[in-house]
């Protein structure tokens, strides 16, 4: 499977690295009460991670969406 493609973005699967980025993003209070995301930290978030890095062929995909110029994530699917 190809990663999706969006004009002036990068989307890729979430990796292990991308993890701080996306707590940063995801646990803002603002952000939280608009994401089924129920984590309260990277900690929380590494296993849902690395569950989507995994062979299991039933984990979810979870994706990063990255603003192509200043590499910024933006937004998780």
């Amino acid at each position: 499977m190809s990663d999706p493609e969006i004009p002036g973005c990068m989307v890729a699967l979430l990796a292990v690295a991308d993890a701080a980025d996306w707590a940063a993003y995801v646990l803002r209070p603002e952000m939280s009460r608009y994401t089924s995301t129920t984590a309260t930290s990277v900690a929380e978030l590494l296993p849902m991670i690395e569950r989507t890095l995994s062979a299991d062929p039933n984990a979810p995909l979870l994706f990063g969406v990255r603003d192509a110029a200043s590499r910024q994530l933006v937004a998780t699917v």
